[in-house]
């Protein structure tokens, strides 16, 4: 029964393929579509697996066939990823050591002698069901961290989907902590848009949106002095993360 269902529904997608152009984006895996699209669908989802097969069943044979090249090929591979390791290791002390250092950098001074009083910095956070606390956290994070809440601009960008308690949520942050900072956007992300495949990017798209429109443009900021960083809801960001942003 639920495979006629899947069939049925994957048929239906087709026929709808030549007024939806983007159909594609509704597709996760094989039994979502029919005939041949179907097989070559599954055909490469068994790809890599049959690939991964097949290479240890050739080394098995390969040692049984010709002793000396399975030897040799086990030696050359073994060496591979001891350069290889070797390799990442290098560079993961220096960058470490990298990181250390920009930690232990004041950022804020670095900028005294810059001309960097217009810069803007605005903070996308898409969410779904996260709770209030959740929410609560990331934005106080942002107020302590070591640049003026007031060149920052939030925008809160829930899921219609999740409901209408997780827009009281926003609108609770918004109440609470909008004040202290530049701007503080909350907008509701519809669900089923044409066109567009739910998730954190179409959500950030929408949050992008309206802070054009409801900041950036109502304010008549510049775009070019508009620094942005998309973050996910439990992001606690790094005391100097503004700094060292606007530095580079």
């Amino acid at each position: 029964m639920e495979q006629s269902k899947r069939y049925a529904e994957a048929s239906a997608a087709k026929e709808n393929a030549a007024r939806d152009p983007y159909w594609y984006l509704h597709v996760a895996r094989a039994t979502d579509l029919s005939g041949r699209d179907r097989t070559l669908y599954r055909a490469f989802e068994m790809l890599p697996g049959a690939l991964s097969i097949a290479t240890l069943a050739a080394l098995v044979l390969l040692a049984l066939l010709y002793p000396t090249i399975a030897a040799y090929f086990t030696i050359v591979f073994a060496m591979y990823w001891l350069f290889k390791v070797g390799f990442l290791s290098i560079h993961l002390r220096h960058n470490m050591r990298r990181l250390r250092h920009n930690m232990s950098l004041d950022w804020n001074a670095r900028l005294s002698g810059l001309k960097h009083e217009k810069i803007v910095h605005l903070v996308l956070f898409p969410f779904s069901s996260e709770p209030y606390e959740v929410v609560e956290g990331s934005i106080r994070a942002i107020l302590e961290a070591k640049w003026d809440p007031k060149r920052i601009a939030v925008v809160l960008s829930v899921e219609a989907r999740a409901g209408e308690e997780q827009v009281r949520v926003a609108r609770r942050i918004q109440e609470t902590y909008g004040s202290r900072f530049l701007d503080f956007l909350v907008t509701v992300h519809p669900d089923g848009l044409p066109g567009e495949l739910p998730g954190k990017g179409a959500n950030l798209s929408h949050a992008a949106e309206a802070a054009r429109v409801g900041f950036l443009d109502a304010r008549r900021i510049d775009y070019r002095n508009v620094l942005v960083s998309a973050f996910d809801i439990d992001t606690v960001v790094y005391p100097h993360y503004f700094g060292c942003l606007t530095w580079y």
